[in-house]
């Protein structure tokens, strides 16, 4: 017997199995001969789903990062409703069924187990309370007991790999950017008359001073990733704030060609927060807008005091896929190649945990992307 209490999906069956069919199931595992404790042997997280994508057997690796006292604890929960996925209860019918769904690696695995096939996939789950990003690389296969048919899922945190990946190679490229920009200053400074020796100067110390930022960025950023970031706030005019930024990232290879300006009607307001880190949020705003942006295209900047803080906004011409859209806030996931992908992530992620703001986006024809960030004034460091 199968029982559902929504019929409406976006992507999976809805259906789920009654709960004799369940205890049934379960029964059938717990009793086949050392498979429990063959599972139980392996550091590996492993379920066994049956095929309405639930659980029924839960090994001792997986109830502990789901602080599970027992298989009953999770048995008859989808995988993503067990990890607490933010999206798994967006739907009365719970994992497998709203439209992020579509984009997940597991839902796909299983899926695909479910037909008869093996399939291995990475998966990037975001924890509802926690805020966590887990990196996940999982298996599918299928498993046939007694005339039922089950999906043996795997589980592998690759989460500690996959910050190290992305952190890294960022963090080079960002660096390696600067420093190129560095050195042909230098060189056009060699190069050039007395009357210009001046500007050029400016710009050399200007970007030895963005070599120490990014250094300084990228320690900010383990910190926060390790949760022990310590905010130090204070009192800064934003349309000043924004001025700057526009200023600095114009020099940037990423700008050639492309017009950065600042928003016509943006209105200046006194607020107090983190520099640096508001400095690291408006920054992979402007980055991305230009990455997603051709040469001729512009990228509009501004800011504006709203609900006693201040929201600041990107908008760039392009417009984002669907698919794009519904994974752009996740560690790691990214369109510009391996080891990048964290921009949005970070943004979220310090904007939110650090400064306790909100982040968004729109993209549609017509009017492009905007990211937009608004956060509220804090106290000041004592």
């Amino acid at each position: 017997m199968i029982v559902t209490h929504d019929s409406a999906t976006d992507f999976a069956p809805p259906m789920r199995a009654s709960e004799e069919d369940l205890e049934r199931q379960q029964r059938q595992l717990l009793e086949t001969q050392y498979l429990p404790m063959l599972f139980d042997a392996v550091d590996e997280m492993i379920l066994v789903l049956n095929r309405e994508r639930q659980i029924v057997f839960a090994n001792n690796a997986f109830k502990r990062v789901v602080d599970a006292r027992d298989v009953e604890t999770v048995c008859g929960l989808r995988v993503g409703e067990a990890l607490d996925c933010i999206h798994s209860a967006e739907r009365e019918s719970g994992c497998g069924t709203t439209k992020f769904c579509a984009e997940c690696g597991a839902a796909r695995a299983i899926l695909q187990s479910a037909e008869g096939g093996s399939r291995v996939e990475e998966c990037r789950i975001t924890r509802k309370g926690t805020g966590e990003a887990l990196d996940l690389r999982v298996h599918a296969a299928p498993l046939t007991l007694g005339g039922y048919s089950y999906t043996v899922f795997s589980l592998r945190d690759i989460s500690s790999e996959k910050r190290r990946q992305v952190l890294e190679q960022m963090f080079f490229h960002d660096l390696l950017n600067t420093a190129t920009l560095v050195r042909g200053l230098a060189e056009v400074f060699g190069l050039s008359g007395a009357a210009r020796q001046e500007e050029f100067r400016n710009k050399i110390v200007t970007g030895a001073q963005r070599l120490v930022e990014e250094i300084a960025s990228q320690k900010m950023l383990l910190a926060a990733e390790q949760g022990e970031l310590v905010c130090s706030t204070a009192l800064i005019d934003t349309l000043e704030f924004v001025k700057r930024s526009v200023s600095g990232l114009k020099e940037l290879d990423l700008a050639r060609g492309r017009e950065l300006v600042l928003a016509p009607e943006s209105v200046a307001a006194a607020m107090s927060t983190d520099q640096g880190l508001l400095s690291r949020v408006l920054g992979n705003m402007i980055k991305n807008a230009l990455e997603a942006s051709q040469p001729g295209e512009r990228i509009v900047v501004g800011c504006a005091p709203q609900d006693g803080g201040a929201r600041f906004w990107v908008t760039n011409a392009a417009v984002m896929p669907r698919s794009v859209q519904l994974q752009v806030f996740q560690r790691s996931f990214t369109t510009k190649g391996t080891g990048r992908g964290v921009g949005t992530y970070s943004m979220k992620m310090l904007a939110e945990r650090y400064l306790k703001g909100r982040v968004g986006f729109v993209s549609a024809q017509g009017s492009g992307t905007t990211f937009e960030v608004w956060l509220p004034s804090m106290l000041p460091s004592p």
